[in-house]
């Protein structure tokens, strides 16, 4: 009887023990090896001898080996493996990087995320083919093309297409949607061996940049002058012209003008007879402007820096006497006063007849199509042809139809065949339509107080783009009341 006790008693024990090792062997898997923890008896029996921070495990062919345990990287530096400890968030992956330090990062298809407190961590992405992944403004992921390529979307397909830009240019789609590179803001397009390049030529808002020479010009728009390099506001004035001379404003004002107050004013003396003296004196009017005027058929009138009156008339009418006068050579000529009397200069292939110029192919009851082709040539051969397009006129000449074209300045554009004044910065293009200033905008610009301006990049559903935008030429409206002639905004908003 005890006997048989004693047998169950072992055999109890010996379960015992099996069932605690057995609790004790974990099943796990470390690479490509399944491996088995070791129960902390058989590392008492010298089966493992781990390092701090280390946990011991049997690989697949029963052999002992150790690992790092959870919170730290394994590091191997002579032979000899040491665990450190790792700082990660719970998104990210801890490893050893080339200066043997723990770090942390995130998974392929994810984007670290830095927050106010400093920590970091993974979010993940949802890009398309060949796209990359970035933080927007918000702190969204959002996705983009790589540099070297630009997004083209079609049929709401979206691919990253090559730029074969410069690298000093920057890649946009055009109207047409086809790719197309252009210089940056602040920088101009240079031509260097063929190759387009862009170097740095900013003039400001107020101005436009150009290459003379391989040297940099500002052309700076009225009201505005050449401060270090750039356009800034310059006013004196209508009777001045504004400059910088080191680093200070100063007005240039025309003859019978002073300057007051930063403007150039005209002067006028007047006789002041009073009961306590009979002296005369001699008193400044400063809110006196000197009147100018070309008659009521003038487009303009001013003073130059010697005080001669310059007159611009309407069409139809020509300068005589310093003032506009009827005086018109039909469609095919120009008109003006020599000595008092009207001339006309009429284009190739025409003749004056009758105080007009006309087709050489007109027949007239004063002669035959034969007589009016000899007098042509003997016409063009002593006449001066005479075209003007205004004082900001860069080229003026007539087509073969005698018609009269004009090339401006920047900062003009032609309106009823004269140059004026016409800017609307360097991102658009100006010109009159039926007299009133119209801004052609490029892409990704829009009209603002009559210049063309920049269009910010805008965010949405977590996606940024920049697609350049054909904006439609917009026209401001200008009125100084019925009895005017013509109304302007200038460069700094002023009517």
């Amino acid at each position: 009887m005890w006997r048989l006790e004693k047998g169950a008693v072992l055999l109890l024990v010996l379960n015992v023990f099996f069932y605690a090792h057995a609790a004790s062997v974990l099943k796990t898997k470390v690479g490509n090896e399944t491996s088995l923890s070791v129960s902390l008896t058989e590392k008492l029996n010298g089966e493992c001898k781990c390092g701090a921070n280390q946990d011991c495990f049997l690989k697949a062919n029963n052999e002992p080996d150790c690992s790092c345990i959870f919170g730290y990287v394994e590091k191997l530096e002579d032979g000899a493996v040491t665990c450190l400890k790792c700082n990660c968030h719970e998104t990210q992956i801890c490893f050893v990087n080339d200066e043997g330090n723990a770090d942390c990062r995130c998974a392929s298809g994810q984007i670290e995320k830095i927050d106010d407190q400093g920590v970091k961590s993974c979010l993940s992405c949802y890009c398309p083919h060949e796209h990359e992944c970035y933080l927007d403004e918000s702190g969204n992921t959002a996705c983009r093309c790589p540099k070297g390529k630009i997004e083209q979307n079609i049929y709401g397909l979206r691919s990253c297409v090559h730029c074969y830009c410069h690298e000093t240019q920057e890649c946009f789609l055009n109207e047409a949607g086809s790719v197309n590179c252009r210089c940056p803001t602040g920088y101009i397009e240079k031509m260097e061996k063929g190759v387009k390049t862009c170097i740095e030529c900013d003039c400001g808002v107020y101005g436009i940049c150009s290459l003379v020479e391989e040297e940099k010009k500002c052309t700076c728009a009225p009201s505005s002058a050449e401060l270090d390099g750039k356009c800034v506001e310059c006013d004196c004035g209508l009777d001045g012209l504004c400059r910088f001379e080191s680093g200070q404003k100063k007005c240039v004002c025309r003859p019978k003008t002073i300057e007051r107050d930063g403007k150039c004013v005209a002067v006028e003396t007047s006789t002041l007879v009073t009961t306590h003296s009979s002296s005369l004196m001699t008193t400044i009017l400063m809110t006196t402007i000197a009147s100018c005027s070309c008659g009521e058929n003038s487009k303009s009138c001013a003073y130059n820096w010697d005080n001669k009156k310059i007159c611009e008339c309407l069409p139809g009418y020509a300068v005589k006497d310093v003032y506009c006068f009827e005086c018109n050579c039909g469609p095919y000529g120009s008109c003006k006063f020599v000595n008092d009397q009207k001339k006309c200069s009429c284009a190739p292939f025409t003749v004056e007849m009758n105080g007009v110029c006309v087709d050489v192919g007109t027949t007239s009851s004063k002669g035959t199509t034969d007589s009016i082709r000899t007098s042509t040539m003997i016409s063009t051969a002593s006449t001066v042809w005479d075209c003007t397009c205004g004082h900001t006129t860069k080229t003026c000449r007539y087509n073969v139809l005698g018609e009269k074209e004009c090339t401006c300045y920047p900062g003009y554009a032609v309106n009823q065949g004269y140059c004026e004044e016409c800017n609307c910065g360097p991102y658009g293009s100006c010109s009159f339509e039926y007299g009133r200033k119209r801004c052609n905008c490029k892409s990704s610009t829009v009209e603002k107080h009559g210049l063309c301006v920049v269009v910010e990049s805008t965010t949405t559903e977590k996606v940024t783009t920049r697609m350049p935008t054909t904006l439609p030429p917009t026209t401001r409206s200008c009125s100084c009341g019925e009895n005017s002639k013509s109304c302007t905004y200038k460069w700094d908003d002023e009517k």
